[in-house]
């Protein structure tokens, strides 16, 4: 089976991502990476992910081939680290995943949280750091620490009416405007102009990916910010002060108390231009002629149940497989709005199978990002690509939109396969006006009002069908699944669509699946649940 691989992404030019799984625990950490040259290891803020160092990535790949990971329980990684786990055994599991990658020795960047766990890495193994560069850290005293973490991390559970979403959008609006970002204090009080909307989403997205426990290296981290934490750093640093950071009291407040010897410190103007030039000064400075080995990304995935990538001409579709089935292959493809989680329980008539469950352009956390909803043809090529380097003989359930992707790979005359659709009811009430008209927007909005109408939306989704129709007659005999822990994740996943989502439940109510049936090339299959499938 030949790899096809990845050449763009809208969500970041020249960056890939993919998973490494640890041999002695099985977790799988996800990665991006970007760029040429000597390793170079980053580490994000909390409750972040790797996205958020893009951007660096885009200076930094010019001289290194960036890995920037996504730490152990935040972002798309799983959390091998004990319930009460200390920076120490997160700077473990980054050792780990640098073994998985072939590095015994690799430069080190790390911002916030990631700077204290690089700190917390050159206390354990300085000889594997060629050099570690801090950023967006700082000493923070102790009664301080106690003013700036009292509600610092509230919590962010579930709860019935969604307030919990609007808690989230507080915290991350907040921190563009003070440090700490609940203070109100005139003194706390930030030089920064006002975050888009649209940008305050995007880091909404990754604390949804951090989920409840998203305190959990935040508040070690917090707890670090201190002179004390450089007792036994040997590794040569180099530390940015930047004067555009949230947090420069602090990193001013570390300079005053007396940077140890072997930590070097550069000074930024303002801007982030400014920010990563010296700092990329100093990393072709310290690259030298030493010679680094090229780290090794060509890992055996499991066979067990895993996340990962399938590549396509225009991007990367994530995706959740197990490779363990003997029998023919399925791909399972969600609806408008949903994502691959929405097969997370399937029943034990097809978990003998290899599985695939695929997430759709634009959704969940595929890197491909179509421009609109407006072509069925655009969205469902790339998945088309993807199945094309399938063994053949594929059998693919499809619901809703995933189901007329379904149709339109079976009318593809190179594939053989057989197409099984879930019910719509939606489809059926497709010349409704009033149903397109009560789909909610969820383009981002400052107060956050977005999020509780997303929210809105999914809970009378299962109350009622269709779900703008408040008579009695349509509500359901059998409501779905109403828990808030149901609501916030099918409410997420609908968040991740963000404003194309309105066009994106649009085109899947108006595809005309009679015709597309008509032109598939192979069996196709009216299931009423997924118990159905391959019975036929």
């Amino acid at each position: 089976m030949s790899a096809r691989r990845w050449s763009r992404s809208a969500m970041g030019e020249g960056v890939t991502c993919g998973y490494l799984t640890l041999p002695d625990s099985g977790a799988q950490l996800h990665y991006r990476r970007s760029g040429s040259g000597p390793p170079l290891i980053m580490l994000h803020p909390s409750p972040q992910s790797s996205e958020a160092l893009e951007p660096a990535m885009a200076h930094f790949g010019k001289v290194c081939t960036c890995i920037a990971l996504d730490t152990p329980g935040y972002g798309l990684s799983d959390d091998p680290t004990p319930d009460n786990a200390s920076l120490a055994d997160y700077a473990e599991v980054i050792f780990a995943a640098a073994d998985a990658l072939g590095l015994d020795r690799f430069f080190l960047y790390g911002a916030a949280t990631g700077a204290q766990i690089a700190i917390e890495m050159g206390k354990h193994r300085p000889k594997r750091l060629a050099l570690v560069l801090l950023d967006a850290n700082g000493h923070i005293d102790a009664a301080e620490r106690e003013r700036v973490m009292r509600g610092y991390f509230p919590a962010v559970a579930p709860r019935r009416d969604g307030g919990h979403l609007l808690t989230l959008w507080d915290m991350c609006s907040g921190l563009f405007s003070a440090f700490p970002w609940n203070s109100d204090r005139p003194e706390d009080r930030l030089p920064i102009p006002r975050f888009p909307p649209e940008a305050i989403h995007a880091i909404l997205l990754r604390y949804l990916d951090a989920g409840e426990d998203y305190a959990k290296a935040y508040r070690k981290a917090f707890e670090a910010e201190d002179i004390a934490h450089f007792t036994g750093f040997t590794a040569s640093a180099v530390m940015t002060r930047w004067d555009g950071s949230a947090v420069l009291r602090i990193a001013d407040d570390l300079i005053a108390q007396g940077l140890p010897k072997n930590v070097r410190l550069l000074r930024a103007g303002p801007s982030l231009e400014e920010r990563y030039a010296v700092q990329l000064e100093a990393l072709s400075a310290a690259i030298g002629e030493e010679h680094f080995p090229a780290p090794d990304f060509e890992q055996r995935p499991p066979s067990g149940p895993h996340r990962a990538y399938l590549e396509t001409e225009v991007g990367q579709l994530h995706c959740r497989r197990s490779d363990a089935g003997k029998k023919e292959p399925i791909v399972m493809l969600h609806g408008a709005g949903s994502s691959c989680r929405q097969w997370l329980d399937y029943p034990e008539s097809i978990s003998e199978r290899w599985l695939i469950a695929i997430d759709l352009p634009g959704h969940g956390h595929s890197r491909i990002h179509p421009c609109s909803f407006d072509n069925l043809e655009t969205l469902a090529a790339p998945v088309i690509d993807a199945i094309r380097e399938l063994p053949n003989n594929l059998h693919i359930i499809g619901e809703g939109l995933g189901g007329a992707v379904a149709l339109r790979a079976a009318a593809a005359s190179d594939l053989s396969l057989a197409v099984h659709l879930l019910p719509f009811t939606a489809m059926e009430q497709k010349g409704a006006d009033s149903l397109r008209n009560g789909i909610p927007d969820v383009t981002p909005r400052a107060s956050g009002a977005h999020l509780l109408e997303a929210w809105h939306f999914v809970r009378e989704r299962a109350l009622r069908d269709p779900w703008n129709d408040g008579s009695v007659s349509a509500q359901r005999a059998e409501p779905l699944d109403q828990s808030p822990g149901m609501l916030h994740r099918q409410t997420a996943d609908i968040l991740r669509v963000g404003a194309e989502f309105a066009a994106a439940l649009k085109l899947e109510m108006a595809f005309d699946q009679d015709a597309l049936i008509g032109k598939a090339d192979g069996p196709v299959h009216r299931i009423d649940s997924l118990a159905d499938a391959l019975v036929q």
